[in-house]
């Protein structure tokens, strides 16, 4: 495993991006030039030297997008339920778009644990399970105390 990239301070980032003006949407193909296509991206400063950034810890990678879109595509839900969730998972492109916010409260609440289970590192998955059981439990009907201790 490499070195993790030098820790840059406000000054060190304007160096680095020096000379790039805001030209009312010319800035984005100028900015554009300087990243590296993959998983991680290096930057040149001005002194020559490339200093790289890589991918966060909660990005999908392909494959894991492969396993995660066809689980929620696939997903069986009755009526009423975000039954419709699976028009808004387009597995070639490896994309979810479009859905409602009840879409989203709903995938939050019950699939999403599901899903990340599968698909996501332990150490990514594991909050967003938690924050899926700890808004199950907040917003239900009824609570009860020691579910909330335990919450």
């Amino acid at each position: 495993m490499g070195q993790a990239p030098p820790i840059l301070t406000g000054t060190d980032v304007l160096d680095l991006l020096s000379g790039y003006e805001n030209e009312f949407g010319n800035v984005k193909k100028k900015v554009k030039r300087i990243w590296e296509s993959g998983r991680s991206s290096s930057i040149k400063s001005s002194d020559g030297k490339y200093h790289e950034f890589k991918a966060a810890i909660f990005d999908m990678t392909k494959q894991e997008k492969e396993i995660f879109c066809p689980l929620l595509e696939k997903a069986k839900l009755p009526y009423g339920y975000a039954a419709n969730i699976s028009r808004y998972v387009h597995t070639k492109e490896r994309i979810i778009s479009g859905y409602k916010s009840h879409d989203a409260h709903f995938v939050l609440h019950y699939l999403l644990q599901f899903a990340v289970k599968k698909t996501l590192k332990p150490e990514v998955a594991e909050p967003l399970i938690r924050l899926g059981a700890f808004l199950r439990g907040l917003w239900g009907k009824v609570i009860d105390l020691r579910d909330l201790k335990r919450i």
